[in-house]
C-alpha cells in the first residue's frame, strides 16, 4: 500500500515506533556495487527515510533486520 499522504487513524507514539517500507526494483541500469533493489524505510513520527540499496530482492527481510539492529 501507499504511504498515506495524511495522517488518519493510529499514530505512532515514538520515533520507530511505526514505519512504511517501500520497496523498488529490479532497477533499469545496475549500480556499479551491484544492486538492483532499493527498499525505502520511513518512519511515521518524522517521516525520514532510510535508503537500503539491495542486490536481490530476497535479501530484503536480512537487510531489514539489519536496519532495525543498527538504528536501535
Amino acid at each position: 500500500m501507499p504511504v498515506p499522504k495524511v495522517q488518519e487513524g493510529v499514530q505512532a507514539a515514538g520515533i520507530l515506533d511505526i514505519v512504511y517500507i517501500d520497496l523498488t526494483g529490479p532497477e533499469s541500469v545496475q549500480s556499479t556495487s551491484g544492486f538492483n533493489y532499493v527498499m525505502n524505510v520511513i518512519d511515521n513520527v518524522t517521516s525520514y527515510i532510510h535508503t537500503v540499496l539491495l542486490p536481490l530482492k530476497s535479501t530484503a527481510i536480512k537487510a531489514l533486520k539489519e536496519w532495525v539492529l543498527l538504528v536501535e
